[in-house]
């Protein structure tokens, strides 16, 4: 069984008459990537403050491996590293002395100090500027500094706000690299905020959607696909090779058995088939065991960025086929 790092129970947080986060309810387990997704002011950075303890929620509990944020403030924060969408560093003093300072705010032993600072700099790419002045980085190479002050205290939690914001591509690749060797060398549990979906995708474990500061949805990809499809129905198409004519009204009246909602629409070659939740390994071994050669499958499953559509701009989009 997993182990839960982080809950969040009935939590709101209200400004003046607004409320920036309505009812979160969450999970976060030791050792995944989890993303926090949605439009500008949908009510991400304002949970991951709460979380941090820099913001006390106006109802509810939040919990970071068993302790309040806000009655054990310093234990927690010992526990969490924060990459803020805005990074500040001293301009008069060298990355590495950037962050040997950040350590001995954070009183990590003297003797340790230049020793820590070493890895974490090769760990992040910045060995060879070490010397440089943070005034002179690229916009990448400051979220890579700005990580490795984050990890300085060694914390079990590492918490991304919008890090890939203002990256040019190969910077965004660097980045997302870095996330995925924490995670797999380290075992730290990552919290990444975005509204960047494909970038999303690509790192984390599940993902949270957030709509208007209510969690429509959490889950892994695949996850969320199917809780969408259960609402909006799912679509088979299934071709096959040879002759099956003789096999259709046989293999119908078994679907139709198994999903009575469901709808068939055949060809010469295939058939398309509608039901109310996702089916397509229970309708191929269905088309096999009624003899069917199948040549081909494709299924209704969603992308995230289809997901996000449907969540956001329902109107606008209808689910896309994709090979099986």
């Amino acid at each position: 069984m997993k182990e839960t790092l982080i809950e969040l129970h009935s939590v709101s947080k209200i400004y003046g008459d607004r409320k920036a986060v309505d009812e979160l309810n969450l999970k976060i387990f030791q050792g995944e990537i989890f993303g926090l997704l949605g439009p500008n002011g949908a009510g991400k950075s304002t949970t991951m403050l709460m979380i941090l303890g820099l913001t006390e929620a106006s109802a509810g509990n939040i919990y970071v491996n068993g302790l309040s944020p806000y009655h054990s403030a310093i234990a927690v924060k010992r526990e969490i590293g924060y990459l803020a969408d805005a990074v500040g560093f001293y301009d008069h003093m060298t990355a590495h002395e950037n962050l040997a300072f950040f350590a001995s705010l954070n009183q990590i032993p003297r003797p340790q100090v230049g020793e820590r600072v070493d890895q974490l700099l090769k760990l992040v790419g910045l060995s060879s500027v070490s010397h440089k002045k943070p005034s002179t980085f690229s916009r990448g190479m400051k979220q890579r500094l700005g990580i490795a002050q984050a990890l300085v205290k060694r914390p079990k939690i590492l918490i991304l706000d919008e890090p890939t914001l203002g990256l040019d591509p190969s910077g965004v690749e660097e980045l997302l690299q870095l996330v995925r060797d924490l995670n797999a060398l380290f075992g730290i549990t990552i919290i990444i905020s975005s509204h960047q979906l494909d970038q999303v995708q690509k790192v984390c474990h599940r993902v949270g959607l957030f709509v208007e500061g209510k969690m429509e949805a959490v889950g892994s990809i695949a996850d969320l696909s199917h809780q969408l499809i259960s609402k909006l129905g799912h679509q088979s198409s299934i071709w096959w090779h040879g002759e099956f004519n003789r096999g259709k009204s046989v293999l119908t009246e078994s679907i139709i058995a198994q999903w009575p909602s469901a709808t068939l629409s055949w060809t010469d070659q295939s058939v398309k088939i509608s039901t109310p939740q996702f089916s397509t390994p229970q309708l191929v071994k269905l088309c096999v065991e009624h003899g069917m050669s199948i040549k081909q499958v494709q299924s209704n499953d969603l992308t995230l960025e289809e997901i996000y559509g449907k969540y956001f701009t329902p109107e606008k989009n209808e689910p896309k086929s994709s090979g099986v």
